[in-house]
């Protein structure tokens, strides 16, 4: 539980620590290669942890060093994924795609967050396209792909992330091209098709709905001992969301102002003022590029009607934490989710702070109130927990925030960041 005292302004610079999303799956992704690689920039979060003990139980050696890890698959022994911390985090669904270079395993379900419907038919449908069987009893999910798998033609019926990864990561260790149509556009996601390119995979489209993945008849040997990891635009949107919820000026070191144009959209609209100085010279991917974004606001901000929605669009990782600003904005917003059915859950505990909110289907009406009243609140799930992390820093009074595990699921140190800006 986190006591949270609210009411102050937020001045300072904080640095974005490296992304959570392609962190786990460019993890995943390290076992295709036949070299040892390290990756730099990895945010010290519980997910990485677990991600990386999951991969130590496999007979990958892992070592840490601050912000790096350095990963080495060529003792890989084993390709049941069962453990506890298996189960525990939706990320290790990509080990389906991972390791068919290994012939295949068993998973359990993934777990995660509780989002509403989240079912993996799409990995699934995805591998079986590509040559893999695969049979599921009990809960238990079998890869078989010790049979030549060959390239494919593979239309997602939705951009989902998870499907886009655990597809490439197949095509990569299957014979032929294969075309993915309806790809997640993500920059999570376009970091790990660069970390593919970084293994020897050749990749085309990346970023866009159709990419091209060519099989990889050889080995997957790295073109460099280390690859960095790009910065979080979730969590950089998060404390953009912070500075226009609790007032103030705040500088955002390491954030990618092209990663994040539908968040710098959505707060300008609502009258934050954004100044971002972009990445100078030629970006690298594996290389951070040195990019700043400068959120202010000392007014009121202006109601907003918003949808959450796949890349392009607004993120729905950021979802929650828009709706806590709308709470305390000038009229009625309105804000619908096309991703997650469950993202809403945040909305009971709001109201607890006095928020006026109503829930249709996946969409939620909100009218605004001159501030949010502190209060004891709950959180079940990671994105909740930072949203009303930051509902309470903005109510004057103390809150207490329950459920915080979740939130070191997903951020570096935020309750050290935050102090630094008090």
């Amino acid at each position: 539980m986190y006591p949270v005292f609210g009411g102050n302004q937020l001045f300072g610079t904080v640095e974005i620590s490296g992304s959570k999303n392609a962190a786990l799956a460019i993890m995943a992704a390290a076992l295709l290669s036949d070299a040892p690689v390290v990756l730099d920039n990895l945010p010290l979060i519980a997910d990485v942890f677990d991600m990386a003990a999951i991969l130590e139980d496999l007979g990958a050696r892992i070592q840490f060093a601050q912000n790096s890890v350095l990963i080495d698959p060529r003792c890989l022994c084993g390709t049941d994924a069962f453990s506890g911390r298996a189960q525990k985090i939706r990320a290790s669904c990509y080990l389906l795609g991972a390791l068919t270079k290994f012939g295949g395993g068993r998973f359990a379900a993934p777990g995660g967050c509780n989002l509403g419907g989240r079912p993996i038919d799409y990995h699934l449908d995805a591998l079986r396209a590509l040559g893999a069987e695969i049979t599921e009893q009990g809960g238990v999910i079998r890869v078989d792909s010790r049979k030549k798998m060959a390239g494919a033609k593979i239309v997602l019926p939705f951009p989902s992330v998870g499907a886009t990864v655990n597809a490439a990561l197949a095509a990569s260790c299957s014979d032929g091209t294969t075309l993915l149509i309806n790809a997640a556009c993500e920059p999570h996601v376009v970091d790990f098709f660069n970390f593919l390119s970084f293994l020897g995979v050749r990749v085309e489209g990346a970023g866009t709905p159709s990419v091209t993945v060519e099989g990889n008849h050889g080995y997957f040997i790295p073109s460099a001992e280390r690859y960095a990891v790009i910065s979080d635009q979730i969590e950089a949107g998060t404390f953009m969301i912070y500075t226009a919820l609790c007032k103030g000026l705040v500088t955002l070191k390491k954030a990618n102002p092209t990663h994040l144009e539908s968040v710098i959209s959505a707060l300008a609209r609502m009258g934050v003022l954004i100044d971002s100085v972009p990445a100078k010279g030629y970006y690298l991917p594996g290389i951070l590029p040195t990019s700043e974004i400068t959120a202010q606001c000392f007014g009121r901000t202006k109601a907003i009607e918003l949808t959450a929605e796949p890349h392009p669009g607004f993120p729905t990782d950021l979802q929650p934490l828009m709706l806590a600003l709308m709470c305390v904005s000038d009229g009625v917003s309105i804000l619908t989710d096309t991703v997650f059915s469950g993202r809403f859950s945040v909305v009971t505990e709001l109201l607890k702070m006095g928020a006026q909110i109503s829930v249709i289907g996946n969409t939620a009406v909100v009218k605004g109130i001159p501030a949010l009243r502190c209060a004891a609140v709950d959180s079940r799930d990671l994105r909740a927990a930072a949203a009303l992390f930051g509902a309470a820093l903005s109510a004057y009074g103390t809150s207490s925030v329950s459920g915080t595990a979740h939130i070191r699921r997903g951020y570096e140190h935020i309750d050290k960041k935050i102090l630094l800006l008090r």
